[in-house]
């Protein structure tokens, strides 16, 4: 099997070093695995990396200028679509079981129209995603909402997922490990979570799409829309948390306020 291993970075080029050499050093060996790894232009700490990861590891660094994340996460994982699964691998995630590849393939096989997790021993969360080849199909590749600086990529590619499948989330026995740090742009955390509520009638409608293509039929509406709408609720309450554990305290980028002013009027267009 074709697995893509697909890792957004920005400034970190020795944990990026690591990831990828975790993942490399502890595969199984029997399925083809290749790194692609997104990276903005100006950040030529994480090219230099890639080009001495490249002495080891197959690897491909796709570069443009800088954007948010979720527009550099479709860009890398429109790049493997010669894959039959795109594995997520954030720079900050160390694969700490053996064989992961094998464990990941034989899961793919076994569900190629769900998206999968990873796993990990003290996140219950579902973070770094696997994506078969027939679900990016139906999705057009076009799987992360472009519009939020930081973070909901994957909870909007678990939504998704759910809304398809009616649930629950499938996590494979392939686990990862890694320390948090500040969330890069992390900063508006209730003004974000806002955003994220009002867009869902947007996820509803992809993943309708999704569903026919899928041969699916989206079913518990209800029941989910009543569950996210607790996740809006404990967003919204830990917001001030979140602020205090993972903001970043630098000053906003260009590219932050460039997308809030874009979020801020699609809430006021939605309001009117």
């Amino acid at each position: 099997m074709k697995l893509a291993v697909c890792t957004p970075t920005r400034g970190r080029p020795l944990a990026l070093i690591g990831v990828i050499m975790a993942l490399w050093r502890q595969r199984a060996g029997k399925d083809d695995v290749r790194f692609i790894v997104g990276i903005d232009d100006d950040d030529e700490a994480s090219l230099d990396a890639c080009k001495r990861l490249g002495d080891e590891v197959p690897i491909y660094a796709s570069r443009a200028p800088r954007s948010t994340l979720g527009a550099v996460s479709n860009r890398i994982i429109g790049c493997a679509k010669e894959a039959d699964a795109v594995v997520w691998a954030t720079d900050r995630a160390f694969v700490i079981t053996p064989g992961w590849d094998a464990i990941i393939a034989e899961a793919v096989s076994k569900f190629p129209k769900r998206v999968l997790w990873w796993s990990c021993p003290y996140d219950s969360d579902c973070v770094m995603p696997i994506i078969p080849k027939e679900w990016a199909e139906a999705a057009d590749y076009d799987c992360s909402p472009t519009i939020f600086p930081f973070w909901f990529n994957d909870t909007w590619l678990q939504e998704l997922d759910l809304m398809v499948s009616g649930g629950p989330s499938l996590k494979v026995q392939a686990a990862y490990a890694g320390q948090r740090s500040l969330t890069t742009q992390g900063r508006d955390f209730s003004f974000w979570y806002k955003v994220f509520a009002a867009t869902r009638p947007q996820r509803w409608a992809h993943a309708e799409k999704i569903a026919a293509r899928l041969g699916n039929e989206i079913t518990m509406r209800e029941f989910l829309n009543d569950h996210f709408a607790k996740f809006d609720a404990h967003g919204q309450n830990n917001s001030p948390l979140f602020q205090k554990r993972f903001g970043d305290l630098r000053a906003p980028t260009p590219e932050y306020i460039a997308a809030k002013a874009y979020a801020e009027k699609l809430l006021q267009d939605k309001a009117a």
